[in-house]
């Protein structure tokens, strides 16, 4: 199995820049204001002070001040507006992406996934995102930019001044890169941990009645605190790595500022430079540390979140089997064909075979059962027939046209599959039943449907009739109702072949012959291939393929 990411944090960047063309032009018009504020201002400062001293006008001076505070304030409103627009943007194309991202890598390689996991990621990746990009465009490029401006100005001012500054932001630089080399590493095990945290959590809360039965609570709690233990240590680790580069810079910023200071009063006592140029200097060396102590704070900041936008982007992962080409023809260009099959269920650290060398014909228009025990095989055949996994060897066939050449969406538009226990979507009885049906039923005809299956008592049962709301998975629904919304689905997909799983197992009695005149009807002119153990089913069966072990016995 070769598994590759090919989302990158900048790949999201450039997405979302992107998608938000005008926002990011405002925001180049926001760092073009910061020289007003950062060098320009406190210039105005030192010369206004200059003027009064030296009793000249100051009009033109209070003037430019004014400008440049009503400019800022500007800003500010451009500001607000890039940040109401950005925010919502991001958690769309972050969702979006992970979900694309999702159903495009289980479509033929399906398998359960960790939901609680996954929707914790989509949640938290758009917000912590959000703090990342935040604490990048609102800190760290305005800081870089400033300093920037103001080493520009020490060099137009006096080499003296700029040279030591040039070299507290080398040593600056130098500690960012070590802090992002050493530190990063420790904060995806931090975020590692986290996610361990979540899943467990998840598990036990799960299965809270087990847990109650067996009177394991404490129990629980404490293997809960050894894995929140670890969590803890990594985030000091994280902490203590990070705290590394402001413990080093900031004795190198407070070393440049008496310097700063010393150096231009001298130069005052000199008469070199005015006292006005003195008060822009004092100004200037004191941003510069309030700039480096947020830059630092801001960065500590990003190196906490980068595990965790590391970890959450581990969802973009593909795995991908290497599948050998076959050009052999069907055997047998009639039905369905299992032709020289090899198929086994691989997973980064797991590799479980199922079928080696595997052949099975089902002929169309019949009704074919599949026994045998748990692991025999059973239920990856309905997998390969759904194409919710690709065998590694061989080919299936569909009257004799290869199944890797047919779309997805065909077959399965094709077939029409009743599970044990259907999963319902959060909406109404009838928008389950026309799900995916185009063009869709009116309520009217999915109403005549009912009656005409004689299942009024069916819809009587429903408060609302077909607008009554399922719940979450169905769970509003008995398991009869939810299975006789499963099926009118299929009556009225009216599709070539049914694959059904058991569908009756999961209700009681008095549904079940309900169930069973319905299935009778979807069953009719069809090629049916079930696994059961209803022996009312069982009558239908025109053969009988028994399995074990991923090979067949009779």
């Amino acid at each position: 199995m070769e598994c590759h990411n090919d989302l990158t944090l900048n790949d999201l960047f450039l997405e979302i820049l992107e998608k938000n063309k005008t926002s990011a032009i405002l925001y180049l018009v926001i760092l073009l204001s910061l020289p007003l504020r950062d060098v320009l201002m406190p210039r105005l400062i030192g010369s206004l002070y200059d003027s009064i001293k030296n009793g000249k006008a100051i009009e033109y001076i209070l003037g430019g001040i004014l400008a440049i505070i009503i400019i800022l304030q500007v800003i500010g409103v451009i500001s607000d507006y890039v940040d109401v627009k950005l925010h919502p943007s991001i958690y769309k194309i972050v969702r979006e992406k992970m979900m694309a991202h999702l159903f495009k890598v289980k479509e033929e390689n399906y398998s359960d996934i960790d939901i609680g996991n996954i929707i914790a990621k989509i949640v938290k990746l758009p917000s912590v995102l959000h703090n990342h990009i935040d604490n990048i465009r609102l800190r760290i490029i305005p800081s870089v930019i400033t300093l920037i401006f103001i080493l520009a100005y020490m060099f137009y001012l006096d080499y003296t001044l700029a040279i030591p500054l040039l070299v507290v932001m080398c040593i600056f630089i130098a500690t960012l890169l070590y802090s992002d080399g050493n530190c990063s590493p420790i904060a995806l095990k931090r975020d590692e941990s986290f996610a361990l945290i979540m899943s467990n959590t998840d598990d036990v809360l799960r299965n809270m009645i087990t847990v109650l039965s067996f009177d394991n609570v404490d129990k629980e709690f404490e293997r809960l605190d050894k894995v929140q233990d670890e969590y803890a240590l990594h985030t000091e680790n994280t902490m203590y790595c990070s705290l590394i580069t402001k413990y080093i810079n900031i004795p190198c910023v407070l070393a440049y500022i008496i310097f700063a200071c010393y150096y231009s009063y001298s130069k005052v006592k000199s008469k070199t430079i005015t006292s006005g140029t003195f008060i822009t200097i004092v100004i200037i060396s004191f941003m510069i540390m309030n700039i480096l102590l947020g830059f630092l704070d801001a960065w500590q900041h990003i190196l906490m979140r980068k595990g965790i936008i590391e970890n959450s982007l581990s969802v973009f992962e593909e795995c991908k089997v290497k599948r050998e080409p076959y050009t052999k023809p069907a055997a047998n260009s009639e039905g369905i064909r299992f032709q020289d099959i090899e198929f086994s269920y691989v997973s980064t650290d797991t590799n479980r075979p199922v079928f080696k060398n595997f052949n099975l014909d089902i002929k169309l228009y019949e009704k074919t059962l599949i026994v045998g025990e748990i692991g025999s095989g059973k239920s990856t055949i309905i997998s390969l027939l759904l194409k919710y996994q690709t065998p590694q060897k061989g080919e299936i066939f569909l009257k004799g046209v290869p199944y890797s050449t047919i779309p997805n969406a065909t077959v399965r538009t094709n077939i029409s599959y009743i599970p044990q226990s259907p999963i319902l979507l959060n909406r109404t009885v009838y928008e389950n039943i026309v799900y995916g049906i185009s063009p869709a039923p009116s309520k009217e005809e999915v109403a005549k449907l009912i009656i005409d299956m004689r299942l009024t008592r069916f819809l009587n049962g429903l408060p609302k009739g077909l607008d009554t709301s399922v719940g979450v998975h169905g769970s509003k629904l008995s398991g009869g109702q939810r299975q006789i919304t499963w099926v009118l689905k299929a009556i009225l997909t009216n599709p070539e072949i049914i694959i059904m799983d058991e569908p009756t197992s999961a209700v009681d009695d008095e549904t079940k012959g309900t169930i069973h005149f319905l299935l009778e009807k979807v069953m009719q002119g069809k090629t049916v291939i079930m696994i059961t153990h209803d022996p009312y089913l069982l009558k239908f069966a025109n053969r009988v393929i028994k399995m074990k072990d991923g090979k067949l016995l009779s």
